[in-house]
């Protein structure tokens, strides 16, 4: 039978290549899976600094292609979200904000893979909405470790070109979870045992993120978008999921 230590890497390497390879899924992944295996107060902090590194990576990667103004309403929303709308959301129903969460991702990114929303394609979508994204993404990240829809969804509907798209989440990644690392920081999770579990996946996240980023690199634009759009929905499937089972 697999030791527990190797399915944390597993699962930590697979998350890592998908993020590499589409810029976002580490969070996903490991959320999905690890809490199989480990303590819920255990896997968020773990998650929290690895996908830190896989975000800092791929940012360094393509920070020629990054456009700071374009990340400003994202980082701008997470300022106000990260404090506010977790509070907000620790005192909703999670259940509830994983099901409307959930719906939405699952209606934008369906409807975008059988041709519809063409309204994405065809007039400027408004930066403003970049702070609604931005703060709903800090809150969802201190919440759930998972601040990556509002924005994933943002970026996708501003129709940028691959690797500026790739690059500004990144930003927005790096951004929050350095706030959300520090807070897991601030009140002790990372402990002795914890970091024993941490230290020595490192290297396998940094494997995964290069392979990913090896494929990501073969990606035409326009499979680029199906690709992100196909992860945006099992994303949304598995926030119905969640909210189905209650948890």
């Amino acid at each position: 039978m697999i030791s527990t230590s190797l399915a944390v890497a597993l699962i930590a390497l697979v998350g890592a290549l998908v993020q590499g390879m589409s810029g976002f899924g580490f969070g996903l992944v490991c959320m999905a899976l690890l809490p199989l295996l480990v303590p819920m107060d255990q896997a968020v902090p773990l998650v929290g600094a690895w996908g830190w590194t896989v975000n800092l990576v791929i940012l360094l990667r393509l920070r020629g292609h990054l456009e700071w103004r374009r990340v400003a309403p994202m980082v701008g929303g997470a300022v106000i979200g990260i404090p506010l709308g977790i509070a907000f959301l620790r005192g909703a129903d999670p259940t509830l904000v994983r099901a409307v969460l959930g719906l939405v991702i699952v209606s934008y990114s369906g409807m975008s893979l059988v041709g519809g929303a063409p309204a994405a394609r065809t007039r400027p979508f408004s930066d403003g909405w970049g702070l609604l994204a931005g703060a709903l993404g800090g809150a969802l990240g201190g919440a759930f470790n998972t601040s990556g829809p509002p924005v994933i969804v943002y970026v996708s509907l501003k129709g940028w070109p691959k690797d500026l798209a790739t690059a500004s989440l990144q930003a927005f990644f790096v951004f929050s979870s350095t706030f959300a690392v520090a807070g897991f920081a601030s009140v002790g999770m990372y402990s002795p045992q914890v970091v024993r579990v941490l230290l020595p996946v490192f290297p396998l996240v940094w494997l995964g993120t290069w392979l990913g980023g090896r494929i990501y690199d073969r990606v035409p634009q326009e499979r680029f978008r199906t690709l992100v759009l196909a992860l945006l929905l099992v994303l949304g499937l598995s926030f119905l999921w969640h909210a189905v089972r209650g948890g």
